[in-house]
């Protein structure tokens, strides 16, 4: 040290003497640029279990060269004081739930780390198939079961679970416990949960309440509960019945081999269906066998797209537009020949535009039957997917499955979390829920192993909508008249337009649902414009390359009788369809009789040999047993059945009502 005097005037003639200390600065070394606290998050459980809940932090100083700097003083503070505290020495502890920060401070440069102070009740997520990372998927009403997964943290005890569950009006309707271990994970998952409880689908009700209580393990007074402050009312939904109708496919140019499906083994399915869709109530008949004159192809491979799925798929389609309820989705059923041991698909079906719609191309799907894959799944896993299509799903990108959908979230097409089959516990199949992994293939892809993505399911209970608006949509449906009108069907193809016989029959009416860059219009002999609708062809979930079309456009008998032409006009190019030249060989009666065949098929055919197309309707039901091009073809009809045997000229129809031998 150094001293000096100074000499200053406090007031006038006054010398004072003033003894000063001029300290040298003490040295401090490097300046702190970065503080950092580890651990770099901390999580602590808070819990009437457990009588303090603690942890320790430090920091660590490095100046601006990153070298480690020692020896300096930290302070450190909770960010919020309601929520935990810390002492001088980085002591850490728990005081309520919630989430803060603990900051180290050295100078005027700070690190912080998040801190958790959780209740020992971590989460508990309800799960019918899969559930969204923040449980905000609802609960569907009268279809699957539940199961409830807890986490839980451990409180150095064994102790015991127990999930109350309490109606509308408050009145607890169920309380499932389960005794807990002391020895607990630190980190437990769902995919692994401390606690899993089981629902029936029963226990699912509207306005269900529910709370979680953990006690000591002999029972008592609740040490912790969840949620704390009381019940919370679980989410739930109706959605809309789905009904669905499988048709046996009958190939006349395979000697009539028939898609194997009875009342009898539906259930088989439907089971992924069930286990993996969000579905309610579900009901299933089995329809009017349709026959089909397309080829599967030559032996072993078969099964063409463009040749065989997409066109079978529109004759389906045209059977379930003239069917009374339209809102019915109809699955064909496609048992490929003997000797075929390969086909390019397994099924095909159309994705619609909007989930309310029932007319054309939205509710239609064709697969293989069961039984023929190697694989017993093979089929189940393809209805689930086809109809995923039918509930406006397009591919995830598993597989290399074409077409994929861009926004899918999760790579490799995965479902990205952990799911639970309850379908299989609760109807029998296996003793427990199964888990599915995450990283299982999505449905909507091509891998082996399928199950279904948070994305997918959410995806698929949005499109389906509610109860209200389905059935609203369904009884406008039925509600449209049935009157006379035009069949009008076709594709488009890498861009070029093919439009099919027209038939003139009893339907309700079905227009473009919505425009689009694709122009229908029907013209008399002089040219003049009798009606005209623009609209977007349909999409085929496996076809890219290829669209349909199809109405039911309600006529006049003035239109009818002055129809000359129908043209589809499109961007790059236009189709016509127009009437053969010699329409009165056609409308004269038809003196053909139907022959009984000695493989038990009925043999129909039209006056005329030069007819374009046919089509066979049951009489007295409506229901349409098959279309083909030319004058001539087979269907499944018994002895004594009332057909309706209609020939198209291309524009022109006539028909005949006959009873089959």
């Amino acid at each position: 040290m150094s001293f000096r005097i100074v000499r200053r005037t406090a007031a006038p003639g006054l010398l004072v003497a003033l003894i000063g200390v001029s300290a040298c600065k003490e040295s401090t070394g490097p300046a702190v640029a970065a503080v950092s606290v580890a651990p770099a998050s901390i999580t602590l459980t808070l819990s009437k279990l457990l009588p303090v809940s603690t942890a320790t932090v430090s920091a660590s100083l490095a100046d601006d060269k990153g070298k480690e700097i020692t020896s300096r003083k930290v302070q450190w503070s909770v960010e919020n004081p309601a929520i935990a505290s810390v002492t001088s020495a980085g002591v850490v502890t728990a005081l309520s739930v919630g989430q803060t920060r603990v900051t180290a401070t050295v100078g005027d440069v700070t690190g912080t780390a998040p801190l958790l102070v959780q209740s020992s009740i971590i989460d508990a997520q309800f799960s019918q198939a899969t559930q969204a990372a923040d449980g905000s998927i609802p609960m569907v009403l009268g279809g699957n079961g539940a199961v409830v997964n807890v986490l839980l943290a451990p409180v150095g005890a064994a102790t015991t679970m127990v999930l109350h569950l309490f109606d509308a009006g408050g009145t607890m309707t169920r309380a499932d416990t389960a005794a807990v271990s002391a020895a607990l994970s630190s980190t437990p998952a769902f995919a692994s949960p401390t606690v899993q409880f089981r629902l029936p689908a029963s226990a699912l009700t509207a306005g269900v309440r529910w709370q979680l209580v953990r006690t000591s393990a002999a029972g008592g007074a609740a040490q912790d509960a969840l949620p704390s402050s009381g019940t919370t009312m679980l989410s739930t939904v109706n959605v809309p019945a789905l009904r669905i109708r499988f048709v046996p496919i009958v190939l006349t140019a395979h000697n009539n081999t028939t898609g194997n499906v009875t009342n009898g083994n539906t259930a088989q399915y439907i089971q992924t269906l069930q286990s993996l869709h969000p579905l309610g109530a579900l009901t299933t008949t089995v329809g009017t066998a349709q026959t089909t004159s397309l080829s599967f192809g030559t032996a072993p491979t078969g099964g063409d797209l463009l040749a065989f799925w997409t066109p079978l798929l529109q004759e389906l389609d045209n059977a379930r537009m003239l069917d009374a309820d339209p809102s019915v989705h109809w699955v064909g059923v496609v048992l490929p020949p003997p000797g075929f041991t390969y086909t390019t698909n397994g099924g095909v079906a159309y994705v619609p535009f909007s989930g309310t719609a029932s007319g054309p191309f939205t509710r239609t799907a064709v697969v293989t039957s069961l039984g023929w894959a190697n694989n017993p799944a093979f089929t189940r896993e393809t209805v689930a997917h086809e109809l995923g299509h039918n509930f406006g799903r397009s591919h995830s990108p598993c597989g290399g499955a074409p077409g994929p959908d861009p926004a899918y979230p999760y790579s490799g097409g995965t479902t990205g979390v952990t799911g639970w089959d309850v379908r299989a516990w609760t109807a029998g199949r296996s003793s427990a829920p199964v888990l599915m992994p995450s990283t299982d293939g999505d449905i909507m892809g091509y891998c082996s192993v399928n199950w279904v993505s948070d994305y997918t399911y959410r995806g698929v209970l949005n499109f389906r909508g509610t109860t209200l608006a389905a059935e609203t949509a369904r009884a406008a449906a039925l509600a449209a008249p049935v009157t006379r009108t035009l069949l009008i069907t076709g594709a488009v193809t890498n861009g070029t337009v093919t439009i099919r016989p027209v038939f003139t029959l009893d339907a309700r009416p079905s227009q473009p649902e919505r425009g689009g860059p694709y122009r229908l219009q029907g013209f008399d002999g002089n040219g003049r414009v009798l009606f005209a609708y623009d609209f977007t062809p349909a999409t085929i979930d496996h076809a890219p390359n290829a669209q349909h079309f199809g109405f039911t456009v309600p006529v006049s008998t003035a239109t009818e009788n002055a129809l000359a032409s129908v043209e589809v006009r499109g961007p790059r190019g236009v189709a016509r369809q127009v009437r053969n030249i010699v329409p009165a060989a056609l409308r004269a009666p038809m003196d053909a009789v139907p022959r009984r065949m000695t493989d038990g098929m009925l043999e129909v055919s039209c006056a005329d040999p030069n007819a374009r197309g046919i089509l066979v309707r049951d009489a007295s039901t409506g229901a349409l047993l098959g279309t083909a091009r030319g004058s001539q073809m087979r269907v499944l009809a018994a002895s004594g059945t009332a057909v309706t045997i209609v020939c198209s000229d291309g524009i022109a129809s006539s028909g005949r009502r006959l009873i089959a031998p």
